[in-house]
C-alpha cells in the first residue's frame, strides 16, 4: 500500500478523511514491520555471536582434555611401580606373667599412728567426762575397725609379694629343666662351660634393659653368648652336622688328654673344685647356687683364666 509521503500536497487535499487515516495507519504498520525485522537480525547476530563463543569453549574444553590425557600417560610412564617395602620383623612382645596385685595404702605407717593418736585422744576425753561411755563404746569401735583394715591391707600385699616371688622362683626352676633337657644343652655337662653360662644369665638378668624379657629367653641369650665367645657355633649348625652322619678319620690323630684316663691328669687344684663337677651331674640348681657363693678370685681359678 502507498505510504502518505508518496503524495503531493494537492493530491492529499482530494483525499477523504478515512483515505488519509488508512494511509497514516499504513505508515504506522511499516515502522513496526522496520522495527521487527531489526530485532530479530539483531537476535541472530547475538545467536550466532552465542553459538560461535559456546564452540570456542568446546573446542578448548577439547584440547585442554586432550593435552590432560597426554600428561597423564606421561606421568603414568615416568612413575614406575615402586617396589613393596621390607616387612619388618618387629621383636615378639614379652611373656605374660600373672601377678597377685593388693595395693597397700598410701602412708599407711602414718596413718596407723594417727589411729593410735585417736585411741590416745578418746581414752583422755572419758576420763574427764566430756563423752559418755556409749559414745567412746562407739568410737573406740569406729576406731578399730579402722586399724584393722589398714593391718589386712598390709598382711596382704606381704602375702601378694611372697606369692609372686614363689611364683617366679617356679618358673626360674621350670625353664631351667626345661632347658637342660634339650639337645644342644649337652655341651654344659662340661662344668667351664656350664660355669659361663650362668655368668652370662646372671649379667643379663642384672641388666635392666632385661627386666620384662621372659626366663626362656635369657637362658637362650644367654646360650647364644656362650656359643659365641666359646667358638662354637649355633645350635643349628650343630644339629645339621649331626643329621650328616659322616665322621671324620681321628686315627693319625695326635693323642690328647681327652683320651686320659683320670689318673694321668695332673692333679693340681683338682680337689678344689670336686664338689662342684659332682652337683653338676646330680643337681644342676644346687650347682648354680654353689656357683654364686664362689669368691671372684675362686670363680677365676675355676673358669681357668686366673
Amino acid at each position: 500500500m502507498p505510504k502518505q509521503d508518496d503524495f503531493e500536497a494537492d493530491e492529499l487535499a482530494g483525499l477523504s478523511d478515512d483515505e488519509r487515516a488508512a494511509l497514516e495507519d499504513s505508515d504506522d504498520e511499516a515502522e513496526i514491520l522496520k522495527n521487527i525485522a531489526d530485532d530479530e537480525g539483531e537476535g541472530e547476530e547475538s545467536d550466532d555471536g552465542q553459538d560461535d563463543e559456546a564452540e570456542d569453549a568446546e573446542d578448548e574444553g577439547e584440547d585442554e582434555s586432550e593435552e590432560g590425557e597426554q600428561d597423564t600417560g606421561e606421568e603414568t610412564v615416568d612413575d614406575a611401580p615402586a617396589k613393596p617395602a621390607p616387612t619388618v620383623h618387629n621383636e615378639a612382645p614379652p611373656e605374660f606373667q600373672p601377678q597377685f596385685t593388693a595395693a597397700v595404702p598410701e602412708d599407711l605407717a602414718a596413718r596407723l599412728e594417727g589411729v593410735n593418736q585417736r585411741f590416745g585422744e578418746l581414752q583422755q576425753k572419758l576420763e574427764d567426762g566430756e563423752i559418755s561411755v556409749a559414745d567412746y563404746v562407739v568410737q573406740n569401735q569406729a576406731l578399730v575397725d579402722e586399724r584393722m583394715a589398714l593391718k589386712l591391707a598390709e598382711e596382704q600385699a606381704k602375702w601378694a609379694a611372697s606369692q609372686n616371688a614363689a611364683q617366679r622362683e617356679q618358673r626360674w626352676k621350670w625353664e631351667v629343666e626345661r632347658f637342660y633337657s634339650g639337645e644342644s644343652a649337652a655341651i654344659y655337662k662340661d662344668p667351664i662351660l656350664k660355669a659361663a653360662l650362668d655368668v652370662a644369665v646372671r649379667q643379663l638378668d642384672a641388666d635392666p634393659a632385661n627386666a620384662k624379657r621372659s626366663d626362656a629367653w635369657i637362658l637362650e641369650e644367654a646360650d647364644r653368648q656362650v656359643r659365641e665367645r666359646m667358638n662354637l657355633g649355633s645350635t643349628q649348625r650343630q644339629s645339621r652336622d649331626r643329621k650328616g652322619g659322616k665322621q671324620p678319620d681321628l686315627s693319625n690323630l695326635p693323642k690328647t688328654l681327652a683320651n686320659l684316663p683320670a689318673a694321668e691328669l695332673s692333679e693340681t687344684g683338682a680337689d678344689e673344685f670336686a664338689y662342684l663337677e659332682k652337683l653338676a651331674d646330680k643337681d644342676p640348681m644346687a650347682y648354680e647356687a654353689a656357683l654364686r657363693k664362689l669368691t671372684p678370685e675362686q670363680e677365676a681359678r675355676y673358669l681357668g683364666v686366673a
